[in-house]
């Protein structure tokens, strides 16, 4: 004969009988009656016998709790403290950082006025030399029509006849060259 097939159903019944048992929590061997199988009670089902006077272990666990009460209170006084310089740390943060800002504030301040300053600064030099350049032009546009107009006339004299050049010659020579040494071109 082969092999039986697997009864899946018990195998399932199996695996959770045992997770079941080892989820259960086992009491300690200690506190278990070796007769009932049941956790030990104060009661009078078996008799007791006290072997060792409870006060003196109590006084015993009292004089060691007194230490590490000490000690927790020392701790709670130093975790106090340092409770109290923390948020003295974030006070003293908060105000310096609000002390930083009004600082960049007021430099912020100061920066943008002084740049209004220089740039009303900058454009009061820019009229004034705006305004001394137009004269400027102004002179040189009034000198470049009287020395065309010069040009103009010493050429239309060339253009004469002979004997009226000679003629007016002198004439024309002094009275275009005093004209013309009278422009006092200015340049820069």
């Amino acid at each position: 004969m082969g092999q039986l097939p697997p009864n899946f159903a018990l195998r399932n019944i199996v695996e959770s009988y045992l997770k079941e048992q080892s989820h259960k929590t086992a009491a300690p061997p200690a506190i278990l009656c070796s007769l009932h199988e049941e956790k030990l009670k104060l009661s009078f089902n078996h008799p007791c016998v006290s072997l060792i006077s409870q006060d003196p272990l109590q006084g015993e666990l009292k004089t060691a709790l007194k230490p590490l009460q000490d000690k927790l209170e020392s701790f709670n006084k130093v975790k106090e403290e340092c409770d109290k310089t923390a948020e003295d740390i974030k006070k003293q943060a908060q105000q310096t950082e609000r002390q930083i800002k009004e600082e960049f504030e007021t430099l912020h301040q100061f920066l943008q006025d002084e740049e209004k300053a220089r740039i009303a600064a900058l454009r009061g030099e820019e009229e004034q030399k705006g305004r001394i350049m137009k004269e400027k032009i102004k002179k040189l546009t009034r000198e470049i029509s009287s020395l065309s107009d010069t040009i103009r006339g010493i050429e239309q004299e060339l253009e004469a006849e002979d004997i009226f050049f000679l003629q007016k010659y002198k004439d024309t020579k002094s009275r275009y060259v005093r004209s013309g040494l009278s422009s006092s071109l200015v340049l820069y």
